[in-house]
């Protein structure tokens, strides 16, 4: 710990991400706001999670030791050092890859903003845009858009709702913005969307029908 005293360093990405995972666990572990001042006293929360505050403890230590590799052994050669580092980052990305796409998955119905998916997953808007490129190629409104028409393009497959009904269970402000906003993904307008599935599925009844078991 003498390492620390009297230091101010600075944490990439990979250490924000273990700092988020810190304090959502300690949001769940104790009582009160984490962001209130006037707290001075912490209380554990008693129905919280098992094991929360190990948790907490172990987040912290990784935090430290990940600090001290990279401002001592990792800033010298050391190619093992280097591999283990990435391979942390890399399974970091994909837990907040995942995390982030099942909160997109909740929130279909919702018009959510890069700030608020921030915000609720805790994590740099940095961070989530470069995560969602490496894995996508997509910006994250991007990446939730495409989620949005597909789950319409599932909807309207089942022929449950019509467009209204789909536009306004996802969340869009008017019939007009979802139908651009379906076209720019798909290339079609809903309408047209839903014709050539019906078109394909006559298709398939008549080849069925003129088949020669029948």
């Amino acid at each position: 710990m003498d390492f620390f005293r009297k230091k101010i360093l600075q944490v990439d990405d990979l250490e924000r991400g273990i700092l988020a995972r810190l304090i959502a666990e300690a949001g769940e572990f104790l009582k009160g706001r984490l962001d209130d001042p006037y707290q001075t006293v912490l209380e554990r929360n008693p129905s919280a999670s098992t094991m929360s505050g190990q948790l907490i403890q172990l987040y912290l230590e990784q935090l430290l030791i990940n600090l001290y590799r990279r401002y001592t052994v990792l800033s010298k050669p050391a190619s093992s050092f280097q591999s283990l580092e990435n391979t942390v980052r890399e399974n970091t990305d994909t837990e907040i890859f995942a995390q982030v796409t099942n909160y997109l998955s909740q929130n279909l119905n919702s018009r959510v903003t890069i700030e608020k998916i921030c915000h609720d997953n805790l994590i740099g808007r940095s961070q989530l845009q470069k995560i969602f490129q490496r894995k996508t190629g997509l910006g994250i409104i991007e990446y939730f858009s495409r989620m949005k028409i597909d789950t319409a393009k599932q909807l309207i497959r089942s022929e449950q709702m019509n467009f209204t009904q789909i536009s306004e269970k996802l969340g869009y402000a008017s019939i007009h913005y979802f139908s651009r906003q379906f076209k720019k993904v798909t290339g079609m307008t809903p309408s047209e969307y839903a014709s050539s599935i019906k078109a394909i599925a006559d298709r398939k009844q008549e080849r069925f029908f003129d088949s020669p078991h029948l």
